[in-house]
């Protein structure tokens, strides 16, 4: 495994816990996609393609995308 795959799943560990342990405050996005990076939501839009079209333009790494619900989450992303 590469250093940047490492890096890849340390930023995505990271980001995922960040969501974990605030997802309370995150209820605001039921039924919207999040982008994360760096432990804080960059993006968000209704429509998956949409928001990572968009955040695709605007950084060049993969970032942690997912679905906020009332019932949980669910992961789409890279």
């Amino acid at each position: 495994m590469s250093s940047f795959d490492l890096e890849l799943l340390k930023s995505f560990r990271k980001n995922t816990e960040w969501f974990d342990n605030n997802y309370q405050s995150l209820k605001k996005y039921d039924g919207q996609f999040i982008a994360i990076d760096r432990e804080n939501v960059i993006d968000s839009d209704n429509d998956y393609r949409s928001l990572v079209n968009r955040i695709k333009k605007l950084y060049d790494k993969s970032l942690y995308v997912t679905l906020v619900t009332s019932r949980g989450t669910v992961s789409p992303a890279k």
